[in-house]
């Protein structure tokens, strides 16, 4: 396993060798050094920056911040999903779409409609929610077996 110090650079300078410098006040305020940390990645995160710079990027961002990290939000504090228990990537990737199943069946029983009282529209009521219970059975299990298939 890779610590801090494999993939990165740690330049320390002193206020001695910044005499002279017409920004050494700014920079050095007056501590006694200044360290700058330059990891590999560097070219990646500037890369990242300039894209979230652009009006797309910007978009993109807080779409994901609308759509994508709620839903992470509430398995990680909700529902219990801290930590993946289960060993290689593709039984994780089975836990978290087991998650995301119980998420959205959660979501579809929120925005479900009350029971129906009426002795007549409880037969109809109940077929329909077998129906959709077959269906979300369906769709999981054959995510199962084919994995290259999403669930939407």
């Amino acid at each position: 396993m890779q610590g801090k110090k494999d993939y990165q650079e740690e330049l320390i300078t002193n206020f001695h060798q910044c005499k002279g410098c017409p920004f050494a006040k700014s920079c050095i305020g007056n501590s006694p050094e200044r360290r700058i940390t330059i990891t590999y990645y560097r070219e990646h995160d500037e890369r990242i920056k300039a894209k979230l710079a652009t009006p797309e990027g910007r978009r993109m961002k807080s779409h994901r911040q609308s759509v994508v990290e709620p839903v992470f939000g509430v398995l990680t504090q909700f529902m219990g999903m801290r930590k993946l228990y289960t060993k290689g990537i593709r039984n994780a990737n089975k836990q978290m779409l087991m998650a995301a199943a119980a998420y959205k069946l959660k979501k579809l029983l929120k925005h479900a409609k009350p029971p129906i009282k009426s002795v007549a529209n409880s037969k109809v009521l109940s077929q329909s929610r077998q129906a959709l219970e077959k269906v979300i059975c369906c769709q999981v299990l054959r995510r199962f077996k084919h994995p290259e298939i999403m669930l939407t």
